[in-house]
Parts: structure tokens; sequence; C-alpha cells
């Protein structure tokens, strides 16, 4: 009997107590615990809707009494034409991507339809700069204008309308033939080469490739 009353005492014991400490935990919770912060969303960045670059084959690149065209050869190679002068050369492939994978991450602060604006007040007509992506048989035409006063921002005329863009996006098409060229001293890449020989002073071994795969010879 004495057993049974101890341990009943006990599981009462225990009971206040785990009562007790709910008691404070919610007290806790509801007074001094700090408010559970919401899940902020994250800016989304606007950006001009230029179509994917991969099917680009043609870009022309006008300014001034520049006039350059890029003409692509193979995926990740291109060539480059001076229309003024007649010059022609491989042109540097991974500065031309770079260039690419910019113009799909043009970014805006404004957008303002063209048709209430006058293009002539903004160096839009004629632009500043003018780049002609060539998809094939269609095209998309980008012109920028002057740079906003006392802001690193300048305006571009895309699809009929205006956007107020980062000066960046326009510095990086203003460069010479001589700055887009390869200026490598042989214009190979590996995809040219389907052949080649290692050798040391012990062995001599040739790779020749077929239907894309390297054998051994």
């Amino acid at each position: 009997m004495k057993k049974s009353q101890k341990a009943y005492s006990q599981e009462v014991f225990l009971a206040l107590w785990l009562t007790g400490l709910s008691l404070l935990l919610g007290m806790y919770i509801l007074f001094f615990a700090p408010p559970l912060k919401r899940k902020e969303k994250l800016p989304s960045f606007r950006r001009v809707p230029v179509e994917e670059t991969d099917s680009i084959q043609v870009i022309e690149i006008e300014r001034e009494k520049t006039k350059l065209r890029l003409f692509r050869i193979a995926p990740y190679r291109w060539k480059i034409r001076d229309e003024v002068s007649k010059q022609e050369d491989v042109a540097d492939g991974l500065l031309v991507g770079e260039l690419l994978q910019a113009l799909q991450g043009i970014t805006y602060e404004e957008v303002r339809e063209a048709k209430k604006i006058s293009l002539k007040a903004l160096h839009l007509s004629p632009p500043r700069l003018k780049l002609v992506l060539h998809y094939g048989v269609e095209r998309e035409v980008l012109s920028f204008g002057k740079q906003v006063k006392g802001k690193k921002l300048v305006f571009l005329l895309f699809r009929d309308k205006i956007f107020l863009v980062p000066l960046h996006f326009r510095s990086i098409w203003e460069k010479s033939f001589e700055e887009l060229r390869e200026r490598k001293l042989l214009s190979l890449s590996f995809y040219d080469v389907d052949r080649f020989v290692l050798q040391t002073p012990q062995w001599v071994w040739s790779f020749r490739k077929e239907k894309g795969e390297w054998f051994l010879w």
C-alpha cells in the first residue's frame, strides 16, 4: 500500500512539474520571444526581353563612322568584317561570347512607349549605337541613345519601347575592329584538330579523331 501511494505521489509531482514547465514556456513565447519574420520576397530584376542568343548568325554594330559585322562560322567561332575599311579577320570568340551573354542580362529602371517621346531629343534617331541581331530571316534592333545627365544610365529603343538601362550595356559594344579581332598567333581551336602527335625522348604517340572520337594510332 505504501509503495502504491509513493508511486501515485511521484506521478502527481511529475504531472504538476510538466504543467508548470508548459506554462512557463507559453508565457515566454507570448511575452518575450521575438515574433517570427515572414520570408521577404527577393527583388525581381526587370530585364529587356532580348531573345536567346544561341541562334544569332550575324551581328551588325553601327556607331558614328564605324560599321562592323560579326558572322558566326561555328557554335563558338566568329569572323569580323569592317564594312568601311573592308578588313576581315577571325574574331575573339571568348569576347563575343561575353557580349552575347550581356545582351540577355540587360536590366532597366524605367520603360515608356516610344510613340509619346521625341527620339531625336534622346539621340535615338539616329542612335549613338545600333545593334542589329540576325536570327536567320528574322532580326532584332537595339538602338542606344544619349546618357542621362548626372547618372550612369542611357536610353535604349527596343520593340517600340524606350528603356532606361545602365551605361555599361552600351559601353561594352563600343569597340573597334582591332579590339574585337582574335589576337592569338594561331586562330586554331580544339574543334579544328583531327590529328596530333605527342613526342617524348623515349616514346611517340599519334592520335587521330574519327566521328568525334579520339583513337591512339
